[in-house]
Formats: C-alpha cells, sequence, structure tokens
C-alpha cells in the first residue's frame, strides 16, 4: 500500500448479530473489538469504526446502561492505546447520539457519519449535527432515498438520493473537520465506475483548495 501511495483510514470492525444491548454476546462484541484496536494500533491505523445499531430506547431515546457501559470498555481500552473507536449511527438521530456521547464521556469514542444510512432508516442526518460535528472522525459518502414507516429507503448514486451532502460539508468545514472521506457503495453492480462517477461529483462540492 505505501508503494502505491494509499494508507488506511480505517478499520471497520462490523460483526453481525453480536450487539451491545444483548447480555448473551455484549462480551464477545468487546473482546472481539478490543483484538481489532490491537491490530489497528500495530498496523499504525488511528481509527476503528463499526454500526452499533440503537444505541437508546425507541420510545423514551434514554442511553442503553448496557451500551455505555460496553463502549465506555472500548473506549478506555482504546484510548491506551492512541486509537479512536468511532461509532456509525444506523438509527440514533442527533439528539439521541449527543446523549450517549455525553454519558460516555470518554474522549477516544468519536462518530464515525454515513448519512445515507441515517436516512434509509428515517434519521435526518442534518438533525442535531451541530452538537456532535466536532466528535466526527470519519465521513462515509454515500447517498439514499428516506426511509418511511413502511420500509427502509434505498441507496442511489451520490447526488440522486435525499441526503443533503452539500449542506452536511458546510456543517463539516465550519467545524475545521480534517478526516477522510470515505467513497463507499454497497449495492451497486458496477463499484468500481460507480465510484468514479462519485469521486467526481463530490469533487465538485468540495472548496477550492
Amino acid at each position: 500500500m505505501d508503494g502505491l501511495g494509499l494508507h488506511m483510514a480505517a478499520l471497520r470492525c462490523d460483526m453481525a448479530g453480536i450487539r451491545l444491548t444483548d447480555p448473551r454476546t455484549v462480551d464477545q462484541r468487546i473482546a472481539r473489538t478490543c483484538e481489532v484496536i490491537e491490530l489497528a494500533r500495530d498496523l499504525g491505523v488511528g481509527v476503528v469504526t463499526a454500526s452499533t445499531g440503537a444505541l437508546t430506547h425507541p420510545e423514551t431515546g434514554e442511553p442503553s446502561a448496557q451500551a455505555i457501559d460496553a463502549l465506555r470498555r472500548i473506549g478506555e481500552f482504546a484510548d491506551a492505546r492512541g486509537v479512536s473507536y468511532a461509532i456509525r449511527p444506523t438509527r440514533d438521530g442527533g439528539e439521541r447520539l449527543v446523549s450517549v456521547l455525553d454519558a460516555l464521556a470518554c474522549p477516544a469514542i468519536s462518530v464515525c457519519l454515513d448519512p445515507a444510512e441515517l436516512a434509509m432508516n428515517g434519521t435526518n442526518p442534518m438533525s442535531g449535527i451541530e452538537r456532535f460535528v466536532e466528535r466526527v472522525s470519519l465521513m462515509h459518502v454515500r447517498d439514499g432515498t428516506v426511509g418511511r414507516a413502511d420500509g427502509a429507503g434505498h441507496e442511489t448514486p451520490l447526488g440522486e438520493g435525499d441526503v443533503d451532502m452539500v449542506g452536511l460539508l458546510a456543517v463539516l468545514s465550519a467545524a475545521d473537520y480534517t478526516g477522510p472521506y470515505i467513497l463507499r457503495t454497497v449495492d451497486s453492480q458496477n463499484p468500481a465506475a460507480d465510484i468514479e462517477k462519485a469521486r467526481t461529483v463530490f469533487g465538485g462540492w468540495l472548496p477550492p483548495g
């Protein structure tokens, strides 16, 4: 990778079926996450990111005590190794996410912003972003339609969905965001061509310099 002029911005640590809010699997989730954090430290990668699922109660919005305890343990482990653990919310909107971050009060826990994932699950990515934008360490650049009560939305080519990417970039720029932008597609039939097209579209949104 060095020879090609590439570097790893982050390691993904997604684990299907092993949730932070499930007492039957949480210890396994923590142990495996800590192994990935160790790997990131050894590789010189500063961020490990993972989809964490819902971290708050669906009705009250209160943070899950089980998830907070698990994230605090992960965060302390990551902090001791100089790695940031970036949670990637899928259902928790801005205010709920802020409540989780406030309950943790852990500098090693940051946010991986995937606006398409939030939109597809019916959450406005712009909601409350000013309150946690300084904790964003990584952003997935992709687009999608808004999910409704009768079903989730779907991924679209960049610029053809409902995500206000220009608005998000403006908020990040105002907060002096310096983290990476990761062009990503999940549902594409021709990912190489679609990523190249997305790169052109995204480049047109970035300010000069």
